[in-house]
């Protein structure tokens, strides 16, 4: 197998999507595949098996090179994917295990954070207020209590 960076790298980084996912995405492809197959097939049969339209799903085939980062942060095995590869007699417990290890493939929790951010600003701002509230009406309290627990101790 043979992956290039090649015009592909920038798109993932403006998103903030580690290089390594388009990697883990391949392979992961490629592993499904070669369940069912037992080797990894030629390019014609490969091309056949993906799906042009993009659904965020590790088969997607991403002809415009911007479409791998719908496949490279939060990808998923869609649902007729999934049913050709149970037609394809890929066990149930192995498709468990290969959507657990696809989950995996996300933006860190810094970028996540900060995504949600973006998507919804209103709900960030009563949130950061609300702590922002808490955390100083907290600090008065403690201010107060270990400043009468000071004067006590020193009357």
């Amino acid at each position: 197998m043979c992956f290039t960076f090649y015009e592909v790298a920038d798109f993932p980084r403006r998103q903030h999507i580690p290089l390594e996912n388009a990697i883990l995405r391949m392979l992961y492809t490629y592993t499904l595949v070669y369940q069912h197959y037992g080797e990894i097939p030629s390019t014609d049969i490969l091309v056949t098996i993906a799906h042009y339209d993009t659904r965020g799903c590790v088969f997607d085939m991403a002809g415009i090179k911007s479409d791998l980062i719908f496949s490279c942060d939060k990808p998923k095995l869609c649902t007729s994917c999934q049913q050709d590869a149970r037609q394809n007699n890929i066990r149930e417990e192995y498709l468990g295990t290969y959507q657990q290890e696809i989950n995996k493939l996300n933006k860190t929790l810094y970028y996540r954070i900060a995504d949600s951010i973006i998507r919804h600003p209103t709900l960030s701002l009563c949130l950061s207020l609300m702590t922002a509230f808490i955390i100083g009406i907290t600090s008065s309290l403690v201010a107060t209590f270990l400043t009468s627990l000071l004067n006590n101790k020193s009357h």
